[in-house]
């Protein structure tokens, strides 16, 4: 593994084909709701694509279950309206984008700490942006996908 400003090369060593890759930092665009964002006290995180895109997961609370919540989504900068506009997976209850309270529309706008604000109905709370990992993170990471890639192929070999 190394990494290289914002792109991190891994390579999986005497492995012939293809067992390796590189993956870039995403880094968030001003202005823009796209980048993960973090549930203070890390308890979930939501993260919107370029796309259209988003994926939201989470551990249990009141409201739901740890799970996921994947789908496409529509903002308007200008008032702020977050809207689901499919639902792909839920699997986390009545969290996420796709159970507005009340049918009112979520609105989201960022704040000047550089994070994202959100009114639903009579509910109002905060969003953080997502720490950009350090190297010794991206090396667990590695790791941890060394080991899964590991044992696959064990499992391969075993049929």
């Amino acid at each position: 593994m190394s990494i290289l400003g914002n792109v991190l090369t891994m390579t999986q060593p005497g492995c012939s084909g293809d067992c390796g890759g590189v993956a870039e930092r995403i880094l968030h665009p001003a202005g823009s709701i796209v980048g993960t964002w973090v549930f203070p006290p890390d308890v979930g995180s939501i993260t919107f694509f370029e796309d259209g895109s988003y994926i939201h997961g989470q551990e249990a609370n009141a409201v739901g279950f740890s799970g996921v919540e994947r789908g496409t989504y529509s903002w308007d900068s200008v008032t702020g309206v977050l809207i689901a506009t499919s639902i792909i997976t839920d699997t986390n209850g009545e969290s996420g984008l796709s159970h507005p309270q009340g049918g009112i529309p979520l609105i989201v706008s960022l704040n000047a700490n550089g994070g994202l604000t959100g009114v639903e109905g009579d509910s109002q709370f905060e969003l953080v942006a997502g720490p950009v990992p350090e190297p010794e993170t991206y090396a667990m990471l590695l790791a941890g996908m060394g080991l899964v890639g590991f044992a696959a192929r064990c499992r391969q070999s075993k049929i």
